[in-house]
């Protein structure tokens, strides 16, 4: 599922791209992934000026000009967005298309579209969805603070204090702290020399400093690499990133560790494919 590097590095090519645009004609094929129905998404947006992309965790929010209204996307594991012409080879599996023009409501019958917005999923999870602001925060009311933008020393220290889980566990639950995924969490605790399996609130405050310092650093390094497509991920232009290249031990298993030679091992942890060197993580 894309983090934080991959989405925000989706919302700020897509706030570059089509800020300013007004939505016109609404084309789909699957219901299913149009909240809370294609009725109401056309209603609510068509007419309505872009004026900015936001994101929330692993969410894209859409504002829109002279409306309560926005449209909030999840990419969950296949889920892409395209900004591409309308007379471009549509990508595989794509369900959705929103049509976008400078200065008026473009259909596609007249062809008048300055540009579209596509959103292709293979397994139907990912979704478009519009809401209200009101709904838009008591949604996110339970999401942990933006890890990479939000999130001090402090803050992360008081948020390992007192849970007896895994930090492995811990740094994937989007409750206490967002945008951190499996990639980046795998690599991250081997930055820093941990356990994943270790209890977050048994490391002291050197390996506290050392997985911060290890978190910040690799999800710099991911959005700087315009993300990982070891999987499904490309950017609004079709382009993969360049993190799956620069894997520390994330899906390494079986390989020598590049730090000291022993073999990366793999378990699971809570359900999630977790790499690890047994050598260099270990409980201190």
């Amino acid at each position: 599922m894309p983090e934080f590097p991959e989405v925000e590095t989706v919302r700020r090519q897509l706030n570059e791209t089509i800020s300013g645009y007004t939505v016109g004609e609404l084309w789909f094929d699957a219901v299913s992934v149009l909240r809370p129905n294609p009725e109401k998404i056309s209603v609510e947006l068509t007419g309505k000026k872009i004026l900015s992309v936001d994101r929330k965790g692993k969410w894209i929010v859409i504002n829109f000009e002279d409306t309560t209204s926005c449209l909030v996307i999840h990419l969950k594991l296949t889920g892409r967005l395209f900004v591409k012409r309308i007379d471009e080879k549509q990508a595989p599996y794509t369900h959705v298309i929103l049509g976008l023009a400078r200065n008026t409501i473009c259909s596609f019958s007249e062809n008048n579209c300055d540009t579209t917005l596509q959103f292709s999923t293979m397994r139907k999870f990912g979704y478009l969805e519009v809401m209200k602001k009101a709904e838009l925060m008591e949604k996110f009311s339970n999401l942990g603070p933006d890890f990479y933008e939000d999130v001090t020393l402090n803050m992360f220290a008081d948020a390992l204090a007192s849970r007896k889980i895994a930090i492995k566990t811990l740094l994937m639950n989007q409750d206490i702290l967002s945008g951190i995924g499996n990639i980046y969490a795998n690599d991250a605790l081997w930055m820093a020399k941990i356990d994943p399996q270790t209890k977050a609130h048994s490391l002291d405050k050197g390996q506290r400093e050392g997985l911060f310092t290890a978190l910040k650093e690799v999800l710099a390094e991911g959005l700087a690499l315009g993300g990982a497509s070891d999987q499904w991920f490309l950017n609004v232009f079709g382009e993969k990133g360049g993190y799956q290249n620069h894997f520390k031990v994330y899906g390494k298993k079986g390989t020598p560790c590049t730090r000291c030679g022993n073999e990366i091992k793999y378990t699971k942890i809570a359900g999630r494919g977790t790499y690890y060197c047994s050598s260099c993580q270990h409980n201190l």
